[in-house]
């Protein structure tokens, strides 16, 4: 991979052309857009069920509305211009007319019809369409051009009913294909090992043709993805961030404020030391494409991906002629700022020190039941992932993610605190790593039923992590309760207050008696009318438990108390958290005086450090469209500092200097503002 730097974020652009686009359309104004908007990098019409080139043989359909040779062209353009193509290709569905035509290479339900997406029926895994066709489509596409890689639309392995697929299923899972809505580890475990083996093939072939030659699957929510297998795969890691007013109603995306700061760094979990390109789409309506993202949702959304690191791809359907065009401004002065100041993005790097686990596992075998926005009720591992990633955030606090099957001993290297936010389900490999960590001198916050099972969601009869020796047992309803916080209160950052409040599952794991236990549960309290709500009666089990591993030391809270941060915004959450984490992890590098409606990202550079400082006084659901505008307000940073420079305007800001601190004023912020942070090394 010689020609592509990946360890620098990209800059994209993709138009997702209607068929009719094509109509007069000279392929060199695409390539004009791209410019226009900052890119370096495209995405082009290619091959699939619309094909963008004349004469798309091995069972592809042409474009009826293009003139000559439409990706030949636009690839001619782009390559002077400095522009790299990725060829996009869809081979995830056909036209219906397949169903007469190539009905052995389609999805079938259970019934024995076909199964749609879109109402077009869906390419079968196992079928002629990925076992040949595939690549003889990519021959024809090198034979005749010379793009810079590939970039594969709906990767994935539908479930399929075909003699074909559940032969092949029975043969290695001993079982039926799954009805549908079933999941089962064994089935799941099936598709995941397909769909790597068609992306190794995929990758194989095409760097057989060129070795720099990039390969890109995605899907949107990686539906039958190993996310580490795949990664080792892939040569750029892409996925979605695009944070729609209104989700996919085929596979809902998992819209949440910091959804592209969590794939930006489980990008860098994955394939680390490479920056993932992270795709944002310009529709509020993911079903009504057409209708424009408010803009201030599509630069927040957008530039959060940037600050963690990711190259971004904005993705606008047709061309810049849109009949909505409200978000067009926004991808234009998004894509000129992040190309003017390309050398500090470039050179940014993680400048974390805690850590937190993102377990594909606990997703997938959870309560979670493989959801991407997880359990409507808030009880698996994403409510929790999500209150406690957005909880360390908003107390200052750099993050980094480690990803399931790839937590490894470089990884977690520089980390003093590592959170497992009910991480119901962990691997030996896993926790091996987890264990070295905290024997080695590293601290260690769990929360929830953290271990109960392995990878594959089954029940542990002994702890996964020596660190933390004692399964979770069962639970028992925390809500109506209290935990008693005692003369720990102004420890733990609760200053003299006597309990706090209890909701949800509490789980009462057998202790040991090398652990230290507080915060008791009082209660729950059945009768909750006003007379009779005294906070009495003998301590349950504890809130909070504590010992030594090795070096290290584990917290336990066997609660959600991040999901409850996430869903009701408990202060008292946020300041039990606050505390583990400042004896843990030291304090937080970033002091926004109050200012909650402002998301800090802080990353290292070579000249200092690279702040973003995002509006986030809207909310990020229903009705936001524009944030409150910030008047004056001043940032402090743990770093001493020579300069901090406004990228916006390229001047100095007023700093003072104190101690190890130094505080920067700004004069307000609209919607994001990125600082250069210049160290004094005098």
């Amino acid at each position: 991979m010689s020609g592509w730097h990946f360890e620098r974020p990209l800059r994209g652009f993709q138009h997702l052309l209607r068929e009719t686009d094509a109509i007069g359309l000279d392929p060199a104004r695409l390539v004009d857009e791209a410019l226009e908007m900052g890119a370096d990098t495209y995405i082009a019409m290619g091959g699939g069920f619309s094909a963008w080139y004349p004469n798309a043989g091995h069972g592809q359909t042409v474009n009826p509305h293009i003139e000559g040779d439409f990706l030949g062209r636009l690839l001619e353009a782009a390559r002077p211009a400095g522009l790299r193509a990725l060829v996009r290709m869809d081979l995830s569905k056909l036209r219906p007319e397949a169903k007469g035509l190539r009905p052995d290479s389609l999805v079938r339900d259970a019934e024995g019809g076909f199964a749609e997406v879109w109402e077009m029926p869906q390419a079968c895994a196992t079928g002629p369409v990925w076992g040949e066709n595939v690549f003889a489509i990519l021959d024809e596409i090198l034979d005749r051009y010379r793009p810079d890689g590939f970039f594969f639309n709906y990767f994935t392995v539908p479930r399929c009913f075909c003699a074909r697929c559940e032969a092949e299923v029975q043969a290695a899972t001993g079982a039926s294909v799954p009805a549908k809505g079933t999941r089962t580890p064994a089935y799941e475990s099936w598709r995941q090992r397909v769909l790597a083996g068609t992306a190794r093939a995929i990758a194989d072939h095409i760097h057989a043709r060129d070795p720099d030659l990039a390969f890109v699957p995605y899907h949107h929510v990686r539906d039958g993805w190993n996310l580490p297998a795949m990664a080792q795969i892939a040569d750029l890691w892409s996925a979605q961030i695009s944070n729609p007013l209104v989700v996919n109603p085929v596979d809902p995306q998992p819209t949440w404020r910091h959804w592209p700061a969590e794939e930006a760094l489980l990008g860098r979990a994955l394939k680390p030391g490479l920056s993932p390109l992270l795709v944002q789409s310009s529709s509020g309506f993911f079903a009504s494409r057409q209708v424009a993202l408010p803009p201030a949702r599509l630069m927040a959304s957008a530039i959060q991906a940037a600050a963690h690191g990711a190259g971004v791809i904005p993705a606008i359907n047709g061309t810049l002629a849109q009949d909505d065009d409200r978000a067009l401004p926004a991808i234009k002065r998004l894509g000129r700022h992040l190309a003017a100041h390309a050398d500090w993005y470039g050179a940014a790097r993680p400048k974390a020190t805690i850590g937190i686990l993102r377990s594909e596992a606990s997703r997938l075998w959870g309560p979670d039941a493989g959801r991407p926005a997880g359990d409507p009720q808030g009880m698996g591992h994403v409510a929790e992932f999500r209150g406690l990633f957005s909880l360390v955030a908003a107390l200052g606090h750099p993050l980094d993610i480690l990803a399931s099957g790839a937590v490894t001993a470089d990884r977690i290297e520089g980390l003093s605190l590592l959170i497992l936010p009910a991480v119901s389900c962990i691997g030996a490999e896993d926790a091996a790593a987890i264990d070295a960590f905290v024997a080695g001198g590293g601290a260690l916050i769990v929360t929830g039923d953290t271990g109960a099972h392995d990878a594959d969601g089954s029940p542990r009869a002994t702890p996964a992590l020596a660190a933390l020796p004692a399964l979770p047992g069962a639970s028992r309803n925390a809500s109506g309760g209290y935990f008693a916080l005692g003369d720990d209160a102004e420890a733990l950052g609760l200053g003299s207050l006597p309990f706090i409040g209890a909701d949800g599952p509490l789980w009462a794991p057998d202790l040991a008696q090398d652990w230290q236990q507080r915060m008791p549960l009082l209660g729950p309290y059945s009768n909750n009318a006003p007379e009779f709500t005294s906070v009495d009666g003998p301590p349950g089990p504890a809130g909070l438990a504590t010992r030594r591993h090795g070096e290290g030391v584990v917290h336990w809270l066997p609660w959600r108390c991040g999901a409850l941060f996430g869903r009701a915004g408990v202060p008292d959450c946020g300041a039990l958290l606050g505390a583990l984490m400042s004896e843990t992890a030291g304090e937080a590098p970033i002091w926004l005086h109050g200012m909650s409606g402002i998301e800090a990202v802080l990353m290292a550079h070579p000249r200092g450090g690279f702040l973003h400082l995002i509006n986030t006084s809207g909310p990020m659901g229903s009705p936001f469209a524009e944030p409150m505008a910030l008047a004056g307000f001043a940032v402090q940073v743990k770093m001493a500092l020579a300069q901090a420079l406004d990228m916006a305007t390229g001047l100095p800001l007023p700093i003072r200097r104190d101690g190890a601190w130094t505080e920067i004023a700004l004069p307000g912020l609209t919607d994001f503002a990125a600082l250069a942070l210049v160290e004094d090394r005098t």
